[in-house]
């Protein structure tokens, strides 16, 4: 919380997991009799901002929270995504659909407009929303015997100028490999503290840790589905794959790391021709 927009107190907003965040505007007009009206309606000086040219799961993640404080102070809204400007109840669904359609025809006008063109990668939206998902649950406890699996963190990554790949760290400390969960990704970088040589870091394509583990992993019921995941009765075996994988020689693809508000799952840059540089 602050109080840096003139007489306005600012609630942020922030998950430190997925990345989303978004903020409301609390005026100090909120706490005098002299609120003005929206027709029958007294405005309350409250409002919250989430920003577009962003992923859809920054929508999904925010406007829930916005029905759930509206519906636990007994607050209607006046949405500036439509015209009408009528206040109504807050349902998240209808906010997400109009937010998604907003950022659509954002990101559209950006890349088309005359001068210079403001584009950012592109991540399709399924496997967008599919890591945002993954990144949400970051301990999932095993159906069976409820033991509990680490769910590693779905990092985003830019290859050349219009790719965004996901990537999932699997790592080997003090000699041995953790027990988590695999999310589905296309990279996997393999991280050793190697004591000779400090901290070595191999990428492989998510297809080939998946193929090399074939008969060590098991499937379970993770956050959107059956996923792969190693357990702590399988990693000495695993640790030789892993070292396997480590020594293993091959060109590795060049990532630059981004973060979750650093690309697009709305506009695919390379639809345009000519190709233009990307910003914003």
């Amino acid at each position: 919380m602050g109080t840096d927009r003139g007489c306005t107190s600012v609630f942020v907003y922030r998950n430190p997991d997925t990345g989303v965040y978004c903020w409301f505007d609390l005026c100090d007009s909120a706490f005098d009799d002299t609120l003005p009206r929206v027709g029958e309606v007294i405005e309350v000086g409250l409002s919250m901002t989430l920003n577009t040219f962003r992923p859809q799961f920054f929508a999904l993640e925010a406007m829930p929270i916005l029905e759930r404080v509206c519906d636990q102070l007994g607050l209607l809204i006046v949405d500036p995504q439509v015209e009408h400007g009528n206040a109504e109840e807050a349902v998240a669904d209808l906010l997400v659909q109009r937010w998604i359609k907003k950022n659509s025809g954002l990101a559209r006008y950006l890349a088309h407009r005359n001068g210079v063109p403001i584009l950012k990668p592109y991540l399709p939206v399924a496997q967008s929303v599919e890591a945002w998902r993954f990144r949400r649950q970051r301990v999932w406890r095993l159906e069976d015997s409820g033991v509990p699996v680490v769910v590693p963190m779905v990092d985003f990554a830019m290859e050349g100028q219009i790719r965004v790949r996901r990537t999932v760290s699997w790592l080997k400390k003090e000699g041995r490999v953790l027990a988590q969960m695999f999310p589905p990704c296309d990279y996997i970088a393999l991280i050793t503290d190697a004591p000779s040589s400090g901290l070595i870091r191999r990428l492989h394509p998510y297809t080939s840790v998946m193929q090399a583990l074939r008969g060590l992993l098991s499937v379970t019921d993770g956050p959107v589905g059956p996923v792969y995941f190693l357990s702590q009765d399988r990693v000495r075996d695993a640790g030789t794959v892993f070292d396997l994988l480590v020594r293993a020689k091959g060109s590795e693809p060049d990532l630059v790391s981004i973060e979750p508000d650093g690309f697009l799952d709305c506009f695919d840059p390379s639809d345009l021709t000519p190709r233009h540089e990307l910003g914003g």
